[in-house]
């Protein structure tokens, strides 16, 4: 109605010329006949003009006022606009008057409180899940600690603080300063890891942890990492759990001794029944009939495995305890995997299966002992011949990646399934429903050789695909030693 009003106030400069163009015309009208009819013309121009002017002028003045009545008002509403889309919701329009505009400033008002007090409340909300975050996280006994992409410490929780020295305060660069530099490479490592595009870190067992001195006597603890994914995707920080294992890793120590000493044991006694066993096929201590023979050779087979079982305990119990020591030489990938299919050319041969290798000429060199490189290497060579079926092929490669060397064993077989091969380098472990023969610590040792020479151990593998074991090690320029 306001709007209306102000629109036929807008044409009353109209209304008042014509009226005043009617009164001109009218006292011309009744001027007396004296003048000539060219002299009443003249005057009746001159009346028209001036009231054309005076509307002119009045109709600018109407236009210029209620112009400006129509846009103040919606510059206001603009500027509440402009305000609210920044995050203002503080800002309301107060219009004077009455009409659609005051009415329409009355609804964007109530919508801006309304918008507020959401807000508020999702504000609240998000402030109470994050103190119930924050309270679960200080409840753990184990350290965590979140890190950003730069390596800064964006949050650590209470054990984080008490156990390791992590402190939040200040310049997050040097929130671990004081944490022990074993740890802190391991924590580094960990979200370099994650931050590579590698997936999580999850260390298989105590034997991965890394030991800190402290007044107590040593602590072993545990670097788990996980990607933290933002709204659009991609890993905005890394969660970093450290876990106290010094209870776990003594127990493993303890079972190790005692399986060692077991095995140690074993040796002598074994040793001399191989040797009697011998001694009564060889007919030594008098004849021996056919069906004695068969069980003797027969009891001979089982002290060999036997002995390559306690061969392989001990062994894996000295690399584990640190007692072996590494012959380390310059070496070349394409030596190694040369020296390892040439051992098994005639495995392959008996099995029908094609073996062959593909070294890369001129790779960079690692450090490393020659001999029990070559052994992890026969290792893969064998299971990858003993699961491929006649007519397969088994390869040898050689590659670089971004440690340095990377070997590979592919071959055609059977392949492990997923659920198992998370386990393939456990000792003793076999894939249910495979022939049992060897000891089950082939593997096992291997994963201690390669982490040994500071590399890493893997598998891939789809059931009825075949399967890739690999290793890799860091180049020579990277790693002196081991």
């Amino acid at each position: 109605m306001r709007l209306r009003t102000r629109s036929l106030l807008a044409q009353a400069p109209l209304i008042v010329a014509l009226l005043f163009v009617v009164w001109s015309a009218w006292r011309l009208a009744r001027v007396p006949a004296g003048p000539t009819l060219e002299a009443r013309a003249d005057r009746l121009e001159t009346a028209t003009l001036g009231a054309a002017a005076i509307a002119f002028v009045l109709g600018a003045v109407a236009s210029v006022r209620l112009t400006n009545a129509i846009l103040r008002p919606l510059s206001i509403l603009g500027q509440a606009a402009r305000r609210l889309a920044e995050g203002d919701l503080e800002a309301r329009v107060v219009l004077s008057g009455a009409g659609e505009l005051r009415a329409l400033a009355q609804d964007w008002n109530a919508m801006a409180s309304r918008l507020a007090e959401l807000q508020r409340s999702n504000v609240g909300q998000l402030e109470e899940a994050q103190r119930q975050a924050r309270a679960a996280i200080d409840s753990l006994s184990d350290p965590v600690i979140v890190c950003g992409l730069e390596g800064g410490v964006l949050e650590a929780n209470d054990a984080a603080e008490n156990l390791l020295g992590v402190h939040i305060d200040g310049d997050p660069e040097r929130a671990m300063i004081t944490v022990a530099p074993a740890l802190r490479d391991a924590l580094d490592g960990a979200r370099s890891h994650v931050l590579a595009g590698k997936g999580p870190v999850a260390p298989r067992g105590p034997a991965e942890a890394v030991e800190v001195a402290s007044p107590g006597g040593p602590r072993f603890w545990q670097v788990r990492a996980l990607p933290l994914y933002g709204p659009q995707g991609s890993v905005e920080a890394v969660s970093v759990v450290v876990v106290d294992v010094t209870q776990a890793r003594h127990i493993d120590e303890l079972r190790d001794d005692v399986v060692a000493t077991a095995a140690h044991e074993l040796k002598t006694p074994l040793t001399s029944l191989r040797m009697a066993i011998h001694l009564c096929i060889e007919e030594a201590a008098g004849p021996v009939s056919p069906a004695q023979g068969d069980l003797l050779h027969s009891a001979r087979e089982d002290c060999e495995r036997i002995q390559v079982l306690v061969d392989d305990i001990l062994d894996l119990a000295r690399i584990q305890s640190g007692r072996t020591e590494l012959d380390l030489e310059t070496l070349e990938g394409e030596a190694i995997v040369e020296a390892a299919v040439e051992a098994h050319r005639q495995m392959a041969a008996e099995k029908a299966v094609s073996l062959r290798a593909e070294a890369l000429p001129d790779g960079p060199t690692v450090r490393g002992d020659r001999q029990r490189l070559e052994l992890v290497l026969g290792n893969f060579i064998a299971n990858a011949l003993r699961h491929t079926p006649a007519g397969g092929e088994v390869v040898v490669r050689c590659s670089t990646d971004d440690d340095g060397l990377r070997f590979e064993v592919e071959d055609t077989g059977e392949g492990i399934s997923a659920e198992h091969q998370a386990r393939v380098f456990d000792r003793f472990f076999r894939v249910p429903g495979r022939p049992t023969k060897g000891s089950g610590l082939g593997l096992a040792i291997a994963r201690e050789i390669v982490v040994a020479h500071r590399g890493h151990i893997g598998v891939k593998s789809k059931e009825g695909r075949g399967s890739t074991f690999w290793f890799s090690l860091p180049a020579i320029a990277a790693n002196d030693g081991p």
